[in-house]
């Protein structure tokens, strides 16, 4: 299985889905992130743009504060661009912004052609 969440810039709402997502698998199937991918759960955010933070940029320290108080760790993460490779190999495009999914088909046009993958 592969997800990715996808916001404006990943360094709050889509990382922090992430986390959530891969927190959940390690608690359904008491398994590690590297463990959950080695069985082939891969589980990634990205960013629509660089307009607002560059790539490479940390997650918010509002993020970061709030996935503290679930004991959950977002310091390490650095946000990326979303892809067409990426959108391609996903099983599910999860949309975490309101009027998202238009902007990823309109950027990634060839994402229509595959059902039930974006969100």
């Amino acid at each position: 299985m592969n997800i990715v969440f996808v916001c404006t810039s990943n360094t709050c709402r889509s990382p922090v889905s992430e986390l959530f997502a891969v927190e959940y698998f390690h608690r359904k199937l008491n398994m590690s992130r590297e463990q959950q991918e080695a069985k082939g759960i891969a589980i990634r955010s990205a960013a629509l743009t660089d307009v607002f933070d560059r790539e490479g940029s940390p997650a918010s320290k509002h993020a970061v504060d709030v996935m503290k108080k679930y004991q959950l760790d977002l310091s390490k993460h650095r946000s990326q661009l979303l892809t067409e490779k990426m959108c391609m190999e996903a099983d599910y495009v999860v949309c975490v912004a309101s009027g998202m999914v238009f902007k990823v088909t309109e950027k990634f046009p060839q994402i229509k052609e595959r059902d039930n993958v974006l969100a």
